[in-house]
């Protein structure tokens, strides 16, 4: 009897991810969504007291083919860390890193045959710098935007 409460917990949770990943969820969370949901992501959320409830660790989106679009994380409720971005057929089209749902740090943008189109700096959401190339890696046009220094 134990077998077969063994196996049907195990088809019951593998059919629970069958159209996506098994994340890893911080404790005290929950996955939720699958590629064919109304989220069309995977992610994990939080009850918070009020009830409601915010996004909190490991996310990924699909396209409609089930090519990953986005993967990334969420600290309660923002962007956080390095997001990777996809186009449908599954090639990087950009990373960027956040804090706090803000750019924060590296914002790259690839052409389709994966070299740089342009990189950007930012501080907190605040663009320092931007870098463009061409499709062959030759730089178009560098800029660097005002940055006030505080003293």
């Amino acid at each position: 009897m134990k077998k077969i409460a063994i196996v049907a917990v195990l088809v019951v949770s593998s059919l629970a991810f069958a159209d996506g990943a098994k994340l890893s969820c911080p404790v005290g969370t929950k996955q939720v969504g699958g590629q064919k949901s109304a989220f069309e992501a995977d992610l994990c959320v939080k009850n918070l007291s009020d009830g409601s409830r915010v996004f909190h660790g490991p996310y990924i989106a699909y396209w409609p083919n089930g090519q990953q679009q986005a993967l990334g994380q969420y600290e309660e409720g923002w962007r956080s860390g390095h997001w990777s971005y996809f186009d449908g057929n599954g090639t990087k089209t950009g990373e960027t890193d956040f804090v706090h749902g803000d750019f924060h740090g590296k914002r790259v943008q690839f052409w389709a045959n994966g070299r740089v189109m342009m990189e950007e700096q930012y501080d907190h959401g605040r663009q320092l710098s931007v870098k463009t190339f061409d499709q062959n890696g030759a730089p178009i046009a560098p800029q660097q935007l005002g940055v006030q220094v505080r003293k």
